[in-house]
């Protein structure tokens, strides 16, 4: 009968279990009269460098095969985790994008930004639908959409517009103290995009003049950055 092809617990040199007893260091030899391989078969930690490479790799093999196989294992969840992730989110994204460029009207614009409120394109859709119930000067409505704009802008470079427009729709109706509010927040606040900030530093200084607006407006005059709105405030100091 012929010999199977040896695997890789199967190496020529393989000491016998029937032959041998492996002890490691100072181990005592159980001779089998029977043996047909007269080499040396109980291997000493010693005697390791005397062994064959292909034995030296079936004991190596046979020690820490299960650490091996874990670690492969792990690896292997590991990436197909963080690409499946990302996959993931890459799907999501476009999902929102397209019911986004799916909204064709006003209710499904209002119906998008419900249903994606943790989206910043949600903030997009509430931010035009506010400007639309402004612009209608029913501003209660804008108030809304603006503060829902707001939620789903936060760290976006939109989020002060949404609040300058919350700010303007509390100026148009009976909430002007929370109007003023608001405006201040936009001036004090440094991580603000510079255009709204001034916008809104400009009529927070008209609004207040007469209790420290006037320094606001000089400041944000002199404000080379400030573009449109330090023009602004040059021609209102001018005229007082």
């Amino acid at each position: 009968m012929k010999n199977k092809a040896r695997g890789p617990h199967q190496a020529k040199n393989k000491p016998q279990p029937s032959d041998d007893v492996i002890l490691g260091q100072g181990a005592v030899q159980v001779a089998n009269p029977r043996a047909v391989d007269e080499r040396k078969s109980v291997i000493l930690n010693k005697d390791l460098d005397n062994l064959e490479f292909e034995d030296k790799v079936w004991l190596w093999w046979r020690a820490n095969k299960n650490f091996v196989v874990f670690t492969v294992i792990v690896a292997f969840a590991i990436i197909i985790g963080v690409q499946g992730m990302r996959w993931f989110e890459t799907q999501q994204t476009l999902a929102v994008q397209n019911a986004y460029l799916s909204a064709n009207d006003s209710d499904a614009l209002l119906a998008f930004a419900n249903d994606n409120a943790s989206s910043p394109l949600a903030g997009v859709a509430a931010l035009r639908l506010a400007d639309e119930a402004y612009q209608a000067n029913d501003f209660a409505k804008s108030a809304e959409l603006y503060a829902k704009a707001s939620e789903s802008l936060t760290g976006n470079v939109l989020f002060s517009r949404a609040r300058l427009g919350l700010a303007f729709s509390f100026l148009n109706s009976d909430k002007a103290d929370e109007g003023k509010k608001i405006l201040q927040e936009i001036v004090n606040d440094k991580t603000a995009n510079k255009v709204f900030q001034a916008q809104a530093a400009y009529h927070f200084g008209v609004l207040t003049f007469a209790e420290g607006g006037k320094e606001i407006l000089e400041n944000l005059q002199a404000d080379e950055s400030a573009g449109l709105w330090g023009s602004m405030a040059e021609q209102f100091l001018a005229g007082r």
